[in-house]
């Protein structure tokens, strides 16, 4: 069983940032989740390069909540609904949702994972390896012992992304430097 870090394709697809000093917290903050007023107002972050159209996983620049269209929650929301809490959010006219993860699981094996520590002791992981008998009963996670690094999706997950033919999203095996990236449905290829 594989399973990958949920990030989006930034390089493509807009980023999207909090209308109100508010709306803009309840991007950062999830300590206050349960105060977040519905829907969240959205924009798009302009690119000064070149404007970048809208993906099903906009980026919101952090590692969650992860931002969703509608037609991305349509296909995936069966296995979203049982792993976090989701917000309504409104972007560029349409209905968009925030997912933030709860779900969290002792899955990695850090003796195995390669982990990098900062000059100030900040400790992320590399390369995740997942303990051999790690089978989760919910297919969108946290690792424990990295809570605010990353979302960790399964196979089912990415199966459905494929399937649906949803764009924008980024799954990585490796993260880090030069992460190992998997772009369902991506034009081109």
């Amino acid at each position: 069983m594989s399973f990958f870090a949920w990030y989006s394709n930034s390089d493509e697809y807009a980023t999207v940032d909090g209308v109100s000093i508010d709306d803009a917290k309840a991007l950062r903050f999830d300590l206050h989740l349960g105060k977040t007023d519905e829907p969240v107002s959205l924009e798009i972050v302009l690119d000064p390069k070149r404007p970048l159209p809208l993906g099903d996983f906009p980026n919101t620049g952090i590692a969650y909540p992860k931002c969703l269209s509608e037609r991305a929650y349509q296909a995936l929301s069966h296995l979203l609904e049982p792993c976090g809490v989701i917000k309504t959010a409104l972007l560029d006219g349409q209905v968009y949702y925030l997912f933030w993860p709860t779900t969290q699981y002792e899955c990695l094996d850090l003796k195995r994972s390669e982990i990098s520590t900062t000059t100030t002791g900040y400790q992320r992981v590399v390369k995740p390896v997942f303990l051999k008998d790690f089978d989760p009963e919910k297919s969108v996670f946290l690792a424990s012992a990295f809570p605010r690094q990353c979302v960790f999706v399964g196979e089912c997950f990415m199966n459905a992304v494929e399937s649906s033919g949803l764009v924008g999203l980024e799954l990585r095996k490796t993260l880090g430097d030069a992460p190992e990236i998997i772009r369902p449905n991506r034009t081109g290829e």
